[in-house]
C-alpha cells in the first residue's frame, strides 16, 4: 500500500493528494488522544513504578497546562488510561495537586489569602485539568473550603494596616 501511495504521489496524482489530506485530520485526532510522547509516556511510567514521586508528575502536569490549555488534560488521561483507572493512584495524583495549591515551593503551608488566590488562580488558568482531575463535586469542595478561609483573609484598610492601627479601631 505504501508503495502504491509513493508512486501515486510521485506522478502527481490529485485523487490521492486529496484522501492523504483528507485523513491526516483523524490520525492527528487518534495520535492526540491515545498515543502519547515518549517523553509523556516515560514520565506515567516512572509513576507507575516509583522513580517519580506524584509531586514531580503534577509540576509537570500543570506547566503542560499552562502551555497547552489540553496538554495538562492529555497528560492525566494518560495516566488514567495507563493506570487502569486505578483509584489510588488518580487520588494520590488529586491529593498531589491540592497540595501543590496549598504549599509553597519550599513545602510550607501557605497564608489563607495565598491559598485563596492559589484556588482562584488555579481555577481561572487551568480548568481544564481541575476538570480532568476531579469531579464537580470534588472541586466544589475546594470552593467551599475557599469561602471557609474568605473571611480571615485581611482586606481594604485592614489588610494594609501593620497591625497596630487595626488593633487601636478594634478597642
Amino acid at each position: 500500500m505504501a508503495e502504491a501511495i509513493d508512486s501515486s504521489l510521485a506522478t502527481g496524482d490529485a485523487t490521492t493528494r486529496h484522501m492523504l489530506k483528507k485523513a491526516r485530520g483523524p490520525r492527528s485526532e487518534y495520535g492526540r488522544r491515545f498515543e502519547g510522547g515518549a517523553d509523556s509516556d516515560k514520565l506515567i511510567s516512572d509513576l507507575l513504578d516509583g522513580s517519580r514521586t506524584t509531586e514531580a508528575l503534577v509540576n509537570i502536569a500543570m506547566e503542560a497546562g499552562q502551555v497547552s490549555k489540553t496538554g495538562g488534560v492529555r497528560f492525566i488521561n494518560r495516566l488514567r488510561l495507563a493506570a487502569n483507572e486505578d483509584p489510588e493512584v488518580i487520588g494520590g495524583f488529586r491529593a498531589a495537586h491540592f497540595a501543590r495549591m496549598t504549599r509553597g515551593a519550599d513545602g510550607s503551608t501557605l497564608s489563607p489569602a495565598q491559598i485563596v488566590r492559589s484556588f482562584k488562580s488555579t481555577e481561572y488558568s487551568n480548568e481544564s485539568v481541575i476538570r480532568a482531575l476531579y469531579t464537580p463535586g470534588q472541586w466544589n469542595g475546594v470552593r467551599r473550603f475557599s469561602g471557609i478561609l474568605e473571611p480571615m483573609v485581611a482586606k481594604g484598610e485592614f489588610a494594609r494596616s501593620s497591625g497596630s492601627g487595626e488593633r487601636v479601631i478594634r478597642g
